[in-house]
């Protein structure tokens, strides 16, 4: 499935799915197929108009590592920033970024990081149908 969804798609032309099988190391047929029949039914990959598709489901299944990028590049731009303010001095700094320092590296990274771990476990988290919900 990373591979469609780092792809965008992929057109679906005869032995596609023979090289994707020998791609992934499927030694198979039946174990390839078995899986591929599980995504579509569960409607995480699509086949439509000669192109193998991930569908916006399918892309859920890889929101943690958006989420752990964002949080990366906001650690990043926490410590270029602080690097800034501690080498620099708060004297020779632009005015504007003396001022928003305390702001971007204390209270937004967290406030940032919270909603980023809040989407990311509501999005993520497994859903419990009426009948499981419903057991005591």
């Amino acid at each position: 499935m990373f591979l469609i969804s780092s792809k965008g798609k992929i057109a679906a032309t005869d032995g596609k799915k023979t090289v994707l099988r020998k791609t992934f190391g499927y030694q198979s047929e039946s174990s390839f197929y078995n899986d591929w029949n599980f995504f579509i039914r569960e409607g995480l990959i699509e086949e439509a108009q000669d192109w193998i598709y991930i569908t916006s489901k399918g892309r859920r299944e890889f929101l943690f590592l958006t989420a752990l990028l964002a949080i990366a590049v906001l650690a990043f731009s926490y410590a270029i920033i602080f690097l800034i303010t501690t080498w620099l001095g708060t004297e020779s700094t632009y005015s504007v970024l003396r001022v928003l320092s305390p702001w971007f590296t204390g209270f937004v990274p967290w406030i940032v990081v919270a909603v980023i771990s809040l989407y990311t476990f509501f999005v993520v988290r497994p859903r419990l149908s009426p009948q499981e919900s419903s057991i005591q």
